[in-house]
């Protein structure tokens, strides 16, 4: 299963719809969650939903124009829903191939500003407590754990990154890595 995950800071333009497209026609991902949509308009985003082929989702919209995650999948999965919020969405997967593999997808989007990022470790730790099923964390955390993650010249405070790798030890999460541009 191909799975795609997107910080498209805002998809109410052509620019970011046809490069959304691109990505979609060229990975092919059977699940595909946007963050930071910055869209409001429901009737908007259901037509996207259906230009991007993906029949199936759950979507929290955006307040004003900051926010908004979605979770898009294909026809043919068996997910079910199981909790959202304006920070993430939180489906069970289960295997279409009679083995009865169960597994947790959840799309996440940590709050922006470094003042909150207790609000993103709490819920991380909430969602862990829900369920023992494994599961796979896709999307943005809005943080790092090591300097050389990001790009620029001011160096993240120690205590912060700090604070977020003892969240991921906490629920047990380890970082799989990712493809693509080294920076977004």
């Amino acid at each position: 299963m191909e799975v795609l995950a997107w910080n498209c800071k805002g998809m109410n333009n052509d620019r970011s719809v046809q490069a959304l497209q691109t990505l979609i026609w060229q990975k092919k991902p059977s699940v595909v969650f946007l963050s930071e949509m910055k869209i409001h308009d429901r009737s908007y985003l259901s037509a996207l939903r259906l230009q991007l082929g993906l029949r199936n989702g759950k979507v929290v919209y955006s307040e004003g124009q900051s926010g908004g995650v979605a979770l898009f999948w294909e026809d043919g999965l068996d997910i079910r829903f199981l909790s959202k919020s304006s920070n993430h969405i939180d489906v069970e997967v289960f295997a279409v191939d009679g083995s009865g593999i169960r597994w947790r997808l959840i799309g996440f989007y940590g709050y922006l500003a470094a003042a909150d990022r207790y609000l993103s470790w709490a819920l991380l730790r909430e969602l862990a407590d829900h369920s023992s099923l494994p599961w796979v964390i896709i999307g943005d955390f809005n943080e790092i754990v090591l300097d050389s993650e990001k790009d620029g010249r001011v160096p993240r405070s120690p205590t912060q990154m700090n604070r977020f790798q003892t969240a991921l030890d906490d629920v047990e999460l380890i970082d799989l890595g990712y493809f693509g541009a080294t920076f977004t």
